[in-house]
């Protein structure tokens, strides 16, 4: 009998598990990955910056997955709306979660509607172009930004706003929205961390592609002499000697050991100290708000036993979905792969489900329409020459239409 799985959610982990089943299975088997937009990838596409290309490269290597025909991808469906996670539950033996983090934490309060408060979640999704998505900060100037956090996030709200339209040539991000980030004409960016300088997250490379930023002047508080070399003080003290005697028109100041307590008429006031700004940005991690009316651990995902979720035989996660939102994108690979061999451990199980009809054609009935792999690679083919067009990477489309418009017939292969 073939064991059939379905997978919400075509990101980094889901994909990851998919490799994963097909490279362990002993058995037939059958997968179908779900997607709520037309495009794959999630986090590899729209939550990786634009500038780091090399990272983006990832994308490559997760689809290779689907040239097994074992593999089928089903995107534009969402799941919860065009069909629910029942359905699924009855037509397949399986069923893996890997919808990945949906929201950015909050946790300031904010008494002003004079600035906008957005999670740099938001933004950085935003700035790549997730489709039809409004702008989350107000239209206009925006010359002085606040962003707190103390990880590579914030180092990239922060280099995106001051490099703006100077990224075009060397990134995907949309030429529209680079548009929009230079009409902010941010100028100035406040870095706002609660650790001690010693203990930030900062990886060599982001913080140094925003220490060398050109024309941009580097300041700090919090940061004393005498940094041990190789550390982020010692890179930020060196940054801050550099550029102390000129006044460039534009300034990074990193604030470390405060902490935020409150937002009120453009300032943020934290312990004895403020600043004022036009903006702030949240980048304080990132959360989920319970999909399909799961159950949530006490820290905010899922709860599972290393992937099965509580309280189902036929129900997994894998992901962020699955657990606290940390490490790189290849992270996932290893967890996702163990979470294929416990699915297929249980597959004897599993097999004894009585199943309905095939859901695609449940999907079609319905007037559903998913994309297929050969869809995507359309909608993949014009981004890249609309790119070529310009000399950049490519140019992503911003709205699911213009999507739905670059393929010329609906398949799912």
């Amino acid at each position: 009998m073939t064991f059939r799985l379905a997978i919400v959610g075509a990101g980094p982990a889901g994909l990851y598990l998919a490799d994963g089943l097909i490279r362990q299975a002993d058995c037939p088997i059958e997968i179908t990955v779900f997607e709520d937009l037309p495009t794959p990838f999630g986090l590899a596409r729209y939550g990786v910056a634009g500038d780091h290309l090399g990272t983006k490269a990832v994308t490559r290597l997760l689809a290779r997955v689907f040239r097994n025909d074992a593999v089928t991808y089903a995107g534009n469906v969402r799941i919860g709306d065009a069909i629910s996670l029942e359905c699924l539950r009855e037509n397949f033996h399986a069923v893996a979660i890997a919808t990945g983090v949906n929201e950015g934490r909050s946790g300031i309060p904010v008494d002003s509607p004079e600035i906008p408060v957005i999670s740099a979640f938001d933004f950085i999704r935003w700035a790549n172009g997730y489709p039809d998505m409004d702008f989350p900060l107000k239209a206009g100037t925006c010359h002085r930004v606040g962003i707190v956090g103390n990880g590579n996030v914030a180092l990239d709200v922060a280099r995106i706003l001051l490099r703006g339209k100077s990224m075009y040539d060397s990134s995907d991000f949309p030429e529209s929205r680079l548009s929009t980030i230079g009409k902010m004409k941010t100028r100035e960016v406040r870095l706002l961390g609660r650790r001690k300088a010693v203990d930030t997250r900062f990886s060599p490379k982001e913080l140094d592609e925003l220490l060398n930023l050109p024309e941009t002047s580097i300041r700090t508080f919090g940061v004393g002499e005498g940094a041990s070399p190789g550390t982020p003080e010692n890179a930020i003290l060196k940054a801050v000697n550099e550029t102390a005697n000129v006044e460039y028109s534009r300034s990074v100041t990193f604030h470390f050991e405060c902490d935020p307590i409150s937002v009120s008429h453009k300032i943020v006031n934290f312990g004895a100290r403020s600043i004022c700004v036009d903006a702030l940005v949240l980048a304080i991690g990132q959360s989920i708000s319970s999909p399909f009316n799961l159950p949530l651990a006490d820290e905010g995902y899922i709860a599972n036993e290393s992937g099965q979720i509580t309280g189902y035989k036929d129900l997994y996660v894998v992901g962020w979905a699955g657990g606290p939102p940390t490490g790189t994108i290849g992270t996932n690979r290893v967890s996702s792969h163990n979470v294929a061999k416990k699915i297929l451990s249980a597959r004897h199980d599993l097999l004894s489900k009585t199943l309905a009809s095939n859901i695609l054609e449940v999907l079609r009935k319905d007037g559903v329409k998913p994309i297929g792999w050969a869809d995507w690679l359309a909608i993949d083919d014009a981004e890249c020459l609309a790119g070529q067009l310009r000399n950049r990477p490519r140019e992503k489309f911003t709205t699911r239409s213009e999507m739905l418009r670059a393929v010329p017939k609906y398949s799912v292969d």
